[in-house]
C-alpha cells in the first residue's frame, strides 16, 4: 500500500513532473500518474503509471535490480524533405527528439538508482488510428528501436499499430504491465490532444537549427 493512502493531498512534484496529474486509486492504494502527449514520469514500488495511447508511443523502462522504472509518452516531428540521412554530424529532427527524449528518461530513472545496463523495455502503442499522424507513428517507433539497440536495452515485449488505441498501466517496482486494447472511443479527446500534441512538437522541430 502507498504511504500516501488516505492522504487529503499528495506532496508536490518537482519539475519536470509538476505538470502530471496524480491521484490515489480507491482500489490500490497506490499513488498513480496519469500521463498525456509529451509527459514522463518515474516512480518505484509505491507508484503506478498509466495511460491512455492512440497514435503516439508510449515507452516503459524497468530495472528489476534498483525496483524503479519510468514512462514516457511521445511522438517525433515528421518533417518533408528531412527524412534523408543526416549530414555532416547533424540529426534530422526525428532522430534528435528520440535522442533527447529517451536520454531524459534514462537519466531519470538513472537518478533513482538504476543501471542502463540493468534496464528492460516495452514498447505500446504507435497505432494506425489517425491517418495524418501514420507516418510520424511508424518512424517514432523505427527510431525508438534503433536507440534501444544501441544502448543495448532488451525490447522485453511490445504490442504496437493496429487501428486500436490502448490502456497501459505500468507498475515501475515490478516493471508489471496491465494493457487493454480498446474499442470505438467514446470521443475525439485521445486522437484532438495527441494531435494537438503534434502540432506543438512539429512547430518546435521547424524552427531548430
Amino acid at each position: 500500500m502507498s504511504d500516501y493512502s488516505g492522504a487529503a493531498t499528495l506532496p508536490p512534484l518537482e519539475p519536470p513532473y509538476d505538470r502530471v496529474t496524480r491521484y490515489i486509486d480507491p482500489h490500490t492504494g497506490l499513488v498513480t500518474a496519469k500521463l498525456v502527449p509529451g509527459q514522463l514520469f518515474v516512480g518505484g514500488s509505491l507508484d503506478c503509471i498509466t495511460t491512455v495511447v492512440g497514435s503516439c508511443l508510449t515507452v516503459c523502462l524497468h530495472d528489476s535490480r534498483a525496483r524503479t522504472g519510468g514512462m514516457l509518452q511521445f511522438l517525433l516531428p515528421c518533417v518533408p524533405g528531412a527524412l534523408a540521412p543526416a549530414r555532416g554530424g547533424r540529426l534530422e529532427p526525428s532522430e534528435r527528439y528520440a535522442f533527447l527524449a529517451l536520454e531524459a528518461l534514462v537519466g531519470a530513472i538513472e537518478a533513482r538508482g538504476a543501471r542502463r545496463t540493468s534496464l528492460v523495455a516495452k514498447l505500446f502503442g504507435a497505432a494506425r488510428v489517425d491517418p495524418e499522424l501514420v507516418e510520424s507513428s511508424g518512424q517514432t517507433l523505427r527510431h525508438v528501436r534503433d536507440y534501444l539497440r544501441v544502448e543495448r536495452i532488451p525490447e522485453e515485449a511490445s504490442d504496437t499499430g493496429l487501428l486500436q488505441a490502448r490502456k497501459v498501466v505500468f507498475h515501475p517496482g515490478d516493471g508489471r504491465v496491465r494493457l487493454k486494447k480498446l474499442g470505438e472511443l467514446p470521443n475525439d479527446t485521445l486522437p484532438r490532444r495527441e494531435r494537438e500534441y503534434y502540432g506543438r512538437v512539429l512547430s518546435r522541430a521547424l524552427v531548430q537549427p
